[in-house]
Order: C-alpha cells, then structure tokens, then sequence
C-alpha cells in the first residue's frame, strides 16, 4: 500500500467535523455523481478483497491525536503535582508530529477553535411558516486558525486518483449546510509520506470499530456513539439515519500486532435498506509508551 498525507485549507466555518468516516461517505457519492454507480459498486466491493482507501481523520498540521495511555505515578500517590497534570495533559488534543512520540505531554494544544451558535427555523411545508413546537434550533459552526488540516490516507491507489477522489469529496461542500455555504475545503497539497509501526504500542489516527476475531491487548480509549446519516440522493427519499455505532475514538492506542497497517472494517447492517454500509477504518502508527510516564 502506497501512503500519502493530504494537506486541506478550510475555508469557510465547518459545521460537520472533519472525520474520516464522513469524508469517505463524501467520497462514494463522488465517485457516483463524477462517474457512474457502476465505479462507486467496484470501488466498494475492492473491500472485500484489499481495502483500496483508508484514510484518517484530519488533524491541524503538523499534528497527530494525543495518544490515550494508562497514567501511572510513583507510589501511586495523588497529590496536588500529579492532579494539575492529569487537568492540563485532558485538555491536550494533539501533538507536534515533528517530536512524535517523544515529549507527548510538554505540549501546547496547537491550534485554536471558536465556536458560534445559529439560530435556524423549520418551516411547516404545509402552511410554509416557522413550526409552533420545535420550529428553532441551533447549529454550532467551528472557525480555526490557522486553517489547515492534515489527513493521512492508505491505498493501493496512484496519487493522482486519490488527489481526484478527494476532489469529488469536496466539489460541492462538505458536511451539513453546505448548501449555504459552510464546509469549503481546498486541497492545497498531496504527497508519499510514511507511518512508522515501530514501537511497543499502535495508535488509531481515525474512529473505528474492532472486526470479528481479532484481539487488541491492553486497549485504551475513548468511545464514542456514532449518530450517521445518510447523504446523496438517500436523503430525498429514505429514513436519513443509520442506527447507532459504538466506536473507538481516534489516538486509541493497544499492543503492537506485526503485520498490520490499519483496523477496522466496512459495517453492514445499519440501515434497514440492505446496501447502506459504514466506514470505520483506521491507520496505524507505532509508537513506544514507557511503563511507568510519570515526572
């Protein structure tokens, strides 16, 4: 498998966050609506043989997710020293690529983020004014600065069609209100980079979820609930919401399995319409996580 790292240049405020699992929902519509529905059905039965395209979830540049670790502390003891570290190592998010894996908590959380709530209406299609009960409702836009995001992609793919398939992701917008303008994504970059697997431990640069018969030892990580909704054509005309996925969230780290790139697998059955799948892929980088991190 060929790896490249993506640099992407927001411009506009997001309303959708930048997760692999939506990018590549993004992508398979492209591939229809660019193409044909015969290419987005070869594109997703290449799955079933070798995973054409595993991507990452996007991270401000120059940065990968904080790994999640088990603390430990001399003689187990918590006082004051100890508890302003577990405050400041919890608002930590990412951390500088370029001292990847060393120094992880002497970090600065490396980019800024400002948050503005929308006020929207539902209008009643009927009598076309503003719902009585539930008509307002607010959205939540994100801004940052500086505006560029990393994301890391595996394939068997050339660069040029991976630069091409994220360039269908992002013609026409990206995530919700796109129509209005939100979700503008340029991609000022593609190039062959590497994720070393060296270490005693994997980190997951993506959200995913454990396939059937494999064991990941010593798992720590965050979980998340995963709300999906469908895009495309199927918001017209189906029930746009997939049923609940449990997944591991992104920076999770277990011991190291030789002869892995990435985790994860396509989800079915999360719909009641058969051919509606889930992405829940992620790369892998080594990384050696000390037994004993303490100060």
């Amino acid at each position: 498998m060929n790896t490249y790292k993506l640099t992407l240049k927001l411009k506009s405020s997001l309303v959708t966050p930048l997760q692999a699992d939506t990018i590549w929902g993004h992508i398979c519509w492209g591939i229809k609506y660019n193409e044909s529905e015969k290419k987005l059905i070869e594109f997703l039965n290449q799955y079933r043989v070798e995973p054409p395209l595993i991507l990452s979830n996007a991270f401000p540049k120059g940065t990968f997710p904080k790994p999640m670790i088990k603390r430990r502390y001399k003689n187990n003891i918590m006082n004051l020293y100890n508890y302003s570290i577990i405050k400041k190592e919890k608002k930590i998010r990412y951390i500088s690529n370029e001292n990847f894996p060393d120094k992880i908590f002497r970090q600065a959380d490396l980019y800024n983020a400002s948050s503005v709530e929308r006020i929207h209406n539902t209008i009643n299609r009927i009598t076309g004014t503003v719902q009585e009960e539930g008509g307002l409702f607010t959205v939540i836009e994100e801004w940052f600065e500086p505006n560029e995001f990393d994301i890391y992609v595996l394939s068997t793919l050339d660069k040029d069609e991976v630069f091409k398939l994220f360039s269908y992701a992002f013609r026409i917008g990206y995530g919700a209100d796109k129509s209005t303008g939100k979700g503008i994504i340029e991609i000022s970059d593609i190039i062959d980079t590497s994720l070393p697997l060296n270490g005693n431990k994997l980190m997951a640069l993506a959200n995913f979820t454990i396939p059937k018969g494999i064991k990941l030892n010593n798992l720590y990580a965050d979980v998340m609930i995963k709300y999906g909704k469908l895009g495309g054509d199927y918001v017209l005309y189906k029930n746009p919401f997939k049923k609940p996925i449990i997944m591991f969230k992104e920076g999770a780290t277990f011991d190291r399995i030789e002869g892995i790139r990435f985790i994860g697998e396509i989800l079915t059955n999360v719909h009641r319409e058969s051919n509606i799948c889930h992405y829940t892929y992620a790369p892998l980088i080594g990384i050696e996580i000390l037994e004993d991190l303490s100060q």
